[in-house]
Parts: structure tokens; C-alpha cells; sequence
């Protein structure tokens, strides 16, 4: 689960977006790193792509913060970036769950 909340974006504008999941997952993750990028051609494009937050535990809930910039030709609607975790599980192996997405408003041209 991801929930977002960014700053008010308009087109051509820059701000930041907090990212909050859950580890919904039956497995404790540690060395965690939240990876953010741009859904397809998608009009909001992350300036940072990955924060590192540690230890993951199953039901815990992490908190990421991202840079991120809505191009000049956004129009006033939400537009989709793709969130996933990147972690160590139990075996010792490097994991990444399947990407998610979640929709940020973007207002048109002031």
C-alpha cells in the first residue's frame, strides 16, 4: 500500500512528495531502499529516484521523501509515478517487490 502527498504542483513547477507504504508482505526487509520513477511518459518526473530507509518490518510503515518537477505541457490532472522497494530478505538475497503505482495532482499553467 502507498499513499502520497505531495506539495501543489502546477506545469513547469518543481515541489516535493512524501511517500508512505506499508510492508504488507509476510517478510521483515532490512537494507531497505524506495526507488520512484516515471510511469511511461507520464508528466510528473522524479529529480531523486531512490531513498534508503533501513530496516522494513512485515505491517511497518516507512516514510520517503522525493523531489519531483511537472513538465512545462502538464495539464490539470493527476499523472501516475511508480513506487518499489528494493530490500534484503531473510536468505540474505536482494529483492524488489513489483512496482505500484500512485497518482499526483498537477495543476495546468498558472
Amino acid at each position: 500500500m502507498v499513499e502520497a502527498v505531495p506539495d501543489t504542483l502546477s506545469a513547469g513547477t518543481s515541489g516535493y512528495v512524501v511517500l508512505k507504504i506499508r510492508n504488507d508482505g509476510p517478510e521483515n526487509g532490512t537494507k531497505a531502499s524506495v526507488k520512484l520513477t516515471r510511469s511511461g511518459s507520464s508528466a510528473v518526473i522524479p529529480t531523486d529516484s531512490t531513498a534508503f530507509v533501513g530496516d522494513f518490518p512485515s505491517g511497518g510503515i516507512i516514510s520517503s521523501r522525493f523531489k519531483i518537477a511537472a513538465s512545462m505541457d502538464a495539464a490539470d490532472q493527476v499523472y501516475p509515478v511508480d513506487v518499489s522497494v528494493t530490500y534484503t530478505n531473510r536468505e540474505g538475497e536482494i529483492v524488489t517487490s513489483r512496482s505500484e503505482s500512485v497518482g499526483i495532482p498537477v495543476n495546468s499553467k498558472i
